[in-house]
């Protein structure tokens, strides 16, 4: 994607402007000594490009500036992007301005959310909402939207990473970033579609299932044989509490009688069942209430009519004497005495007589409510038997409800299928999905081995590698470094001197831009931005000098050499990429030497923005 910055533009706090202009098809220099803010023009292009975590020095700089802003163009719009100071000197802030002309104002008021300058700048780089991340992370989301910034870490390597031996990517230092190059990877080699993005998604969440799958078949493996080693236990308390029937001689009938007795008092003691349960028991104690007072009452009858019986056979003389004595003149009062007492008679015979039906009423009564009690013991019986060593049904249904609950666990189910079940249904759509990767695979294998030649091409060029020159490129690609290996060897070597790694640096991003232009990958900025390539040597002349300060006049003649044959790389690729593809390149590089040993290197395609000495800086004295 054609990417070149035109501008770097400062509003000072004093009303003036700072303004550095860079080229296209250059290697755009900045080079002077230390602490005059050449290094902070990589931080204010990332803070204008929507950077949240921005490394501006506040005293040196941010103090000085009230907004900062670049002119860059983007395949063919130039646009104008500022951005106010850090507040507080350290906090990014939220007020942009951009002008899709490209107009530079006096000073910049806000015109423009960071939400909305993002989604420009993204379409540019051809990112939409199919492109996502295709796993997540500790600080990544999976499915969350690619950034446009997670590719700028193809475009720069600042000073503290360009000789390094096990960082060859700048902000690896910052976890999201570190997780976003392992996801962005294979979509900036062209590599990776949405579509494989997502298979390798499924694949890690399968992945993840399976193995979990396995520790949970495991841990109720070992839950399951300290439950049969301790289920005879539970099945003595279920027959201590009569829940279960107590001639059960082995553990798999005891273990099935507890899953019944699970299943039978779950549908027996729902809040309805058990309104019934209580509402039966009520009705049979007033039924046995009313049978044992009918029979008290029958009870009580039959001794009723026996005296009456008594009394009867006692008086029925008087009409035998009534009636032999009639013709018979008595006293009058034997007369009223034996009239009294057939009367007595008479009375008693009316009464046992009149009560007869009552006695069979009851009865028929009684056989009524035994009929209704036995109807409601046969219902009562689908009911798990009450037992004495219960309090309440709460207490029953608590031990119920526990019963249940291990049951439960140590079911081997996963849903509604088995632990193997499962594992079979997993197992074939992953194999399903690798078949999809494998194809994905061979074409990443065959990518890769074309990027390796495109690296390899600069390695053979960079003769200051010296016997590594004919080494093999080995591109790491879990640890995203550029390794070199023995023609016949294995494993990779160690090439030894921090010059040595500077130039694999060299090597690994100028192949991949070689690479990406040959590929067109759209989400590439044509641009690379280079902090000090002298940095090795003034190392070495600190360490052979033994001093805290370095002169390039100090430089061996073999250093100065190598440093120079670095520049001449660099040149011969901006015009490699102008004549091959047709396409510009942009190259920023901070350099700590003098315009004039850049002169030595006879550069091309070189344009010198600034030298930072003799009292020049970024910002003004």
């Amino acid at each position: 994607m054609n990417f070149v910055i035109q501008q770097l533009i400062l509003w000072l706090e004093d009303g003036g402007k700072r303004v550095l202009n860079f080229k296209a098809n250059k290697i755009n220099v900045i080079t002077g000594g230390s602490a005059t803010g050449k290094s902070s023009v990589l931080e204010i292009i990332d803070y204008c490009l929507c950077s949240s975590k921005p490394d501006i020095s506040h005293e040196d700089i941010n103090e000085n500036v009230k907004w900062y802003g670049i002119v860059i163009t983007l395949e063919s719009n130039t646009y104008t992007i500022a951005r106010a100071k850090l507040v507080d000197g350290y906090t990014a802030s939220d007020e942009y301005y951009f002008s899709a002309s490209a107009e530079i104002p006096g000073l910049p008021t806000p015109n423009i959310s960071e939400k909305e300058l993002k989604s420009i700048i993204e379409k540019h780089f051809s990112i939409n909402g199919e492109l996502v991340i295709p796993y997540g992370g500790k600080r990544i989301k999976a499915g969350s939207k690619l950034s446009f910034r997670y590719f700028l870490l193809f475009n720069t390597q600042s000073d503290d990473v360009i000789i390094s031996k096990t960082r060859y990517f700048d902000k690896l230092h910052i976890l999201k970033y570190k997780e976003a190059l392992d996801r962005i990877f294979d979509i900036a080699l062209g590599i990776s579609t949405p579509e494989i993005a997502l298979i390798k998604e499924q694949l890690v969440k399968i992945e993840k299932e399976l193995l979990s799958l396995d520790k949970k078949e495991e841990l109720v493996k070992k839950h399951n044989s300290v439950f049969f080693k301790n289920i005879f236990s539970l099945i003595i308390e279920a027959k201590e509490y009569n829940l279960i029937n107590v001639n059960l001689p082995t553990a798999d009938e005891g273990l099935d009688a507890l899953r019944k007795m699970v299943s039978s008092y779950a549908g027996a003691y729902s809040e309805d069942s058990l309104s019934e349960y209580d509402n039966l028991h009520k009705e049979k104690r007033d039924i046995i209430r009313k049978i044992r007072n009918i029979q008290a009452f029958e009870k009580e009858y039959r001794e009723y009519q026996e005296t009456v019986k008594l009394t009867t056979d006692s008086l029925k003389p008087v009409d035998y004497i009534k009636q032999s004595f009639s013709n018979i003149v008595l006293a009058p009062s034997i007369i009223e005495l034996i009239n009294s007492l057939s009367s007595e008679l008479t009375i008693l015979k009316d009464e046992v007589k009149g009560k007869a039906p009552i006695a069979v009423n009851a009865d028929n009564v009684l056989i009524e409510l035994k009929s209704r009690l036995s109807e409601l013991n046969e219902k009562i019986k689908i009911y798990p038997t009450k037992n004495s060593n219960f309090e309440s049904d709460a207490k029953r249904l608590i031990f119920i409800g526990e019963v249940k609950a291990k049951l439960e666990f140590y079911t081997q189910k996963e849903g509604d299928s088995t632990f193997d079940e499962r594992r079979d249904e997993l197992r074939s759509e992953l194999e399903s999905l690798q078949v999809k990767l494998d194809r994905n695979t061979d074409t990443r294998n065959a990518v890769l081995s074309l990027l390796h030649d495109f690296i390899l091409s600069y390695v053979e060029k960079s003769t200051s590698l010296g016997r590594y020159q004919k080494y093999k490129p080995l591109l790491n690609i879990k640890e995203k470094i550029l390794q070199l290996r023995a023609p016949e060897a294995v494993l990779p070597s160690n090439v030894g001197s921090s010059s040595n790694y500077l130039f694999l640096h060299l090597c690994l991003f100028l192949g991949l831009h070689d690479f990406f232009a040959s590929r067109k990958i759209p989400y590439i900025a044509q641009y690379l931005f280079l902090d000090q390539l002298s940095r090795p040597y003034y190392e070495e002349v600190r360490k052979r000098l033994n001093t805290e300060t370095a002169d390039e006049k100090d430089f061996t003649n073999d250093d100065r050499d190598k440093l120079l044959e670095g520049f001449r790389l660099l040149d011969n690729f901006v015009a490699h990429i102008n004549k091959k593809y047709k396409k510009k390149f942009q190259i920023i590089l901070i350099e700590h030497v003098s315009p004039e040993l850049l002169d030595e290197a006879n550069l091309k395609n070189y344009h010198l923005v600034e030298n930072f000495r003799n009292g020049n800086a970024l910002i003004p004295n």
